[in-house]
């Protein structure tokens, strides 16, 4: 048996609307289908392909393991320069600031 949420039950409260992510999103998609569209994948080095893979993985790498589990949760400790490589690849994937992350 389910439980039913009472009608007067209102919506969580939403945050902030980050416009400046928002356009920044919407924008980068709609750069890359324009892309896509004047060079086909097909037409594009395969050195170039690997390369936009591998940045890709580096900067998940950096907000997965820098971002999340050593700042937000403190899950291990590691030394000055691992961490400041860890953020640098963080910084990739344009998920805010390591301030944010921090708190």
């Amino acid at each position: 048996m389910s439980k039913s949420v009472p009608s007067n039950a209102s919506s969580p409260p939403l945050g902030k609307f980050w416009w400046g992510n928002a356009v920044l999103f919407v924008g980068t998609h709609i750069a890359a289908c324009i892309g896509m569209y004047l060079r086909p994948v097909w037409v594009i080095p395969r050195a170039t392909l690997l390369l936009g893979i591998l940045d890709w993985q580096a900067s998940m790498f950096g907000i997965t393991v820098g971002y999340h589990r050593l700042y937000s949760h403190r899950a291990f400790r590691a030394p000055f320069g691992v961490r400041l490589f860890l953020m640098a690849l963080g910084s990739m994937g344009f998920q805010g600031s390591i301030k944010w992350w921090y708190v």
